[in-house]
């Protein structure tokens, strides 16, 4: 599969990008606080019904999504103003043995500053031309391939 419309999509991820760029640091604080409290066990983390039975078909366990959200960095987000939460998509690199990754991208809802929703988990590789070389921008939102 490609994209069908790679200059479209372009300039369609570039303008959110752009758009992100300015908000990204508020984002990555909230997610810093996140971790913090998680780690002082004042922190919460729940799952969609759908991110539990997606993790386990795409063979992410809870560690994995855990270790993943304590350490992943945010790639995209966005401010939804009806329920006044970000939505975020945090990418991270499991390690499977010496050198070899498997990337994993989470999407996230931060309901408080301890507690995230997760809403669920996949691996970028399953659709490689939605996304950069190291699936750490999405280059293509075409909505079918």
């Amino acid at each position: 599969m490609v994209c069908k419309n790679p200059d479209q999509c372009l300039q369609i991820t570039k303008k959110r990008y752009d758009a992100m760029e300015k908000g990204m640091d508020l984002v990555e604080d909230k997610i810093v606080q996140f971790r913090e409290k998680y780690k002082n066990g004042e922190g919460d983390i729940s799952f969609a019904r759908h991110a539990a039975v997606r993790g386990l078909e795409r063979s992410f366990n809870n560690k994995h999504i855990l270790e993943a959200l304590l350490n992943g960095f945010v790639m995209e987000y966005y401010y939804e103003a009806k329920s006044k939460q970000y939505q975020c998509l945090i990418c991270y690199f499991l390690k499977l043995s010496p050198g070899v990754y498997r990337p994993v991208h989470i999407a996230v809802q931060m309901q408080s500053n301890d507690h995230l929703f997760v809403k669920t988990v996949y691996d970028p590789r399953s659709n490689p031309w939605k996304w950069n070389e190291n699936f750490t921008n999405r280059i293509c939102v075409c909505k079918t391939n």
